[in-house]
């Protein structure tokens, strides 16, 4: 695994604090809320590549 490099594309406020989508060099993309207690949260990394794809 490699140290990923984040960066934000897009950040929106919702009620249960900010989510931002952030997106690395390698091509994943991570989807991270910052919560009104300030304590920040990963809520998901995504592939870029489709499941199927890594088969073949």
């Amino acid at each position: 695994m490699h140290a990923h490099h984040w960066t934000t594309k897009s950040r929106h406020r919702t009620s249960q604090g900010t989510i931002g989508y952030q997106h690395c060099t390698c091509g994943r993309w991570r989807i991270h809320r910052d919560t009104t207690v300030h304590a920040p949260e990963t809520v998901a990394i995504l592939s870029a590549v489709p499941p199927s794809d890594r088969l073949h």
